[in-house]
């Protein structure tokens, strides 16, 4: 695996950073694409296609199948906070 990647936010180019790093980005902002390269690899590439970040991702489309979570308590949806 390799050690140094970089992920693209808002245009900007960070990293070097870990996998686990974008683990943590991915879970994050979940509806947003999430683009990530290291040496070797021709271009970026969206994560979800890459091995070391698939494992993120059914993790966030299981999330999204259950809509938007209710706040316990409180009876609303995170939409009307």
């Amino acid at each position: 695996m390799r050690d140094e990647w970089y992920y693209a936010d808002d245009g900007r180019s960070i990293g070097p950073t870990t996998v686990a790093e974008i683990h943590v980005r991915i879970l994050a902002a979940q509806s947003s694409p999430h683009f990530v390269w290291t040496d070797g690899m021709a271009e970026w590439a969206e994560a979800r296609n890459v091995p070391e970040f698939a494992s993120a991702f059914p993790v966030v489309a299981a999330l999204a199948s259950h809509g938007e979570p209710e706040h316990k308590g409180m009876g609303i949806s995170a939409a009307k906070r």
